[in-house]
């Protein structure tokens, strides 16, 4: 049991040494399936593999109120740094929130930047004051890390950084995650805790009915992990899905206190918590989507429409935030398959019988041009699963056409996609007054099959396209 210390640092400290003392798997990186950085490296195969999984640039922490923003291939050609240093960094998982700040990397530099810890927002610097607490030198930040498309007028090195984020945060010790922190400018370590309901245990007497007294302890109750982090704003945001699902430890700074997550467990920092449950059907880790069969499809589906419902700064990031995820589940798919813009060929008769969760009105967003319109990544809002018996019978699948927005990353935007179908063709039969009601239409109606001259009950919804 962990002893007894309020500050959620010290917390977070012992947290961190319980797993890598006694989780083994826990520390194991595995980044065969994840984005590479394209680094040029005339070392090993061994060294060159390392040296690729780590972010282009980090924070250094051991200047005091100066925080370096470093190139870590120029830090690593000079000697400045090794590689055992610097593969040990952390990474911030938070909410942007709608605060504007000014604590962004605007534009390239040639070894390092330095900024004053005072000019950060409160998160950030709350972030710094965590890893330093863990003993770590490094942490990433994708503010300060990655040069802002917004700062600098191109998407330059968003494109070549931006589908390795999943590389960055399964590399790293340990997420940082801002749960408490509604947005950059709040902070979290002074929130953390602020709403757990605080007990002891305490003796109490019971008085039986024989006349009979036992004395016995009663226990604080336990936490639910859904309650203070599955559900929380922070899980809202469509980027941090990926980012924790792919992070191998994670440390949530929450309202009701800091929870650990790792690949064994989750524990509470609190040694008043006796017991931390977790009844959320929507909490995964990256093992959960190992795929050992073509029967398991159902929970990616499962996942897409949760994700679906995710909320995106930009709506055009649905796809890039979610590939360093399908590379990985690609990888781990135990029988061949292609991922085709958040469908997967194998299972795409399936796949493609998806449908707003609202229906479309005047209001609602156009679709977008980052995915083909067969695809649920084409529309804002959130979708789910019509699941009708299969298809294969009546359908079959002759072409998938992609072509990626960028080559480097199949997983990504498609700016052009085509699907070649072959299957029977029924002429429905509708009144224009249902029609025009633009709501799902209820079966059984008629339909007639011209080549046999006879009419047929079919019973299945028809639910209006925009």
């Amino acid at each position: 049991m962990l002893e007894a210390k309020e500050d959620p640092v010290s917390q977070a400290q012992q947290l961190l040494a319980i797993c890598v003392s006694s989780h083994g798997g826990c520390g194991k990186v595995d980044d065969a399936g994840l984005d590479r950085s394209s680094v040029s490296c005339q070392d090993s195969a061994a060294l060159c593999s390392i040296q690729q999984s780590l972010p282009r640039r980090m924070l250094e922490l051991s200047k005091g109120t100066e925080v370096l923003v470093i190139d870590v291939q120029a830090w690593l050609l000079n000697g400045t740094l090794s590689l055992s240093e610097v593969s040990r960094y952390c990474t911030l998982s938070c909410r942007w929130g709608d605060t504007a700040h000014n604590c962004v990397l605007k534009a390239p530099f040639a070894r390092q930047i330095s900024i004053n810890i005072e000019s950060m927002p409160q998160t950030f610097r709350d972030a710094i004051e965590t890893t330093r607490g863990l003993g770590i030198r490094f942490l990433w930040i994708d503010a300060l890390c990655i040069i802002q498309p917004d700062a600098c007028g191109d998407d330059v090195d968003w494109n070549a950084e931006g589908p390795r984020m999943g590389s960055i945060y399964h590399n790293a010790v340990c997420t940082i995650s801002a749960t408490a922190a509604l947005s950059a400018t709040c902070g979290f370590l002074l929130k953390t805790d602020s709403e757990r309901i605080r007990a002891v245990p305490c003796k109490v007497t019971q008085h039986m009915y024989d006349g009979d007294a036992r004395t016995r302890w009663l226990l604080p109750f336990y936490l639910i992990f859904g309650n203070a982090v599955t559900f929380s704003a922070l899980n809202e945001r469509g980027w941090v899905t990926q980012e924790q699902l792919l992070s191998r430890r994670i440390l949530h700074f929450t309202l009701q206190g800091v929870f650990w997550e790792c690949c064994r467990r989750k524990m509470h920092g609190h040694s008043s918590v006796s017991h931390v449950r977790d009844y959320c059907p929507l909490s995964w880790n990256v093992s959960s989507f190992e795929f050992g069969d073509g029967r398991r499809w159902k929970e990616w589906m499962t996942f897409v429409e949760h994700y679906s419902g995710t909320e995106f700064t930009n709506p055009e990031d649905r796809l890039i935030a979610l590939s360093s995820l399908a590379r990985v589940v690609d990888r781990n798919r135990k029988y061949e398959d292609s991922y085709c813009a958040g469908l997967w060929r194998n299972s795409l008769l399936d796949d493609l019988l998806w449908m707003r969760l609202e229906l479309p009105s005047s209001d609602t967003p156009k679709r977008m041009s980052i995915a083909p319109s067969w695809s649920w990544a084409s529309l804002q809002g959130e979708i789910r699963y019509r699941h009708f018996p299969s298809a294969s019978s009546s359908v079959q699948v002759l072409d998938v056409h992609l072509v990626p927005s960028q080559c480097i990353n199949p997983y990504g935007n498609i700016k052009d996609g085509r699907l070649k179908l072959v299957a029977q063709v029924a002429t429905v039969s509708i009144s224009v007054a249902t029609a025009n009601l633009g709501t799902k239409v209820d079966p059984p109606f008629r339909i007639e099959d011209k080549a046999n001259q006879w009419y047929s009950k079919l019973y299945r919804s028809v639910i209006w396209d925009e």
